[in-house]
């Protein structure tokens, strides 16, 4: 189960996280029920397909360095200085969400940014 405060520490943290990415660009925010035609092997871990709310957080930013995408879900990793962050946020949003039977992806582009699909089970 997901409460809301959970659901809104979530939106928060990808929203903070990509809006420092996004200073030149566009930060974009959706949520939308989604209905899966991937095949099972592509289907969020755990989610039914077709039952899923998928919410999903992009920027138009520097994108994240291949070497670097690997370990953006680890706890206390961050790229920014000391007075920037914790590197809990994105860790974080992945252990809500894994708790809550949920999903979160990543895909980065260099120099065309970032897009984090959050996938949910839907009630």
């Amino acid at each position: 189960m997901l409460y809301p405060g959970q659901l809104q520490q979530v939106v928060m943290n990808l929203v903070v996280n990509a809006r420092g990415d996004a200073k030149r660009g566009c930060l974009t925010v959706k949520a939308a029920a989604w209905d899966f035609d991937e095949s099972p092997a592509d289907h969020p871990q755990g989610i039914q397909p077709r039952h899923c709310i998928l919410i999903e957080v992009s920027d138009t930013g520097y994108g994240i360095q291949p070497a670097v995408r690997s370990h953006i879900f680890e706890p206390f990793f961050s790229t920014k200085n000391a007075t920037g962050g914790t590197g809990l946020g994105l860790a974080n949003v992945r252990e809500i969400l894994t708790q809550s039977g949920g999903e979160i992806r990543a895909e980065s582009v260099l120099g065309k940014g970032s897009t984090f699909r959050v996938f949910l089970p839907a009630a």
